[in-house]
């Protein structure tokens, strides 16, 4: 089995470089991109077919309810792992309706952040092999 690839989607420069620092280093982690907006998000599961997409739902462009739910249906077999501020009941229970997999808190130490998204990464890839997501 080969690294997991993740897409980082948030907002803010500052978190997407630091997610990127600490996840990249990881082995078995592979960060493929970097998104601020959900259409940027869009546009790069398309290209580069990641097998987590690490989402802030809080995004300047709009809905990431509605992000999480284009990506659960444009890669079914990718999954979704909200990375947010703040935790709010109503939010994770949208998301996770959308689609996403996890919703996890950015306080979230980077052991088991790392942890999570490898152990996900992994029931995807076993989920996944071998198979077509549809496209």
């Amino acid at each position: 089995m080969g690294n997991i690839k993740v897409l980082i989607v948030d907002g803010h420069e500052k978190v997407r470089q630091e997610l990127t620092a600490a996840l990249g280093r990881k082995q078995g982690l592979e960060i493929v991109g970097a998104a601020a907006t959900g259409q940027e998000a869009l546009r790069q599961v398309m290209s580069l077919r990641p097998d987590l997409v690490l989402l802030d739902v809080k995004m300047d462009d709009g809905n990431g309810v509605e992000t999480c739910r284009r990506i659960a249906a444009m890669i079914p077999m990718a999954r979704v792992v909200v990375l947010t501020s703040y935790f709010d009941e109503t939010e994770r229970n949208k998301v996770l309706s959308a689609g996403a997999c996890a919703y996890l808190l950015k306080e979230i130490g980077a052991k088991q952040l790392i942890h999570a998204l490898r152990a996900l990464g992994a029931d995807r890839m076993a989920a996944g092999e071998g198979k077509d997501d549809g496209m």
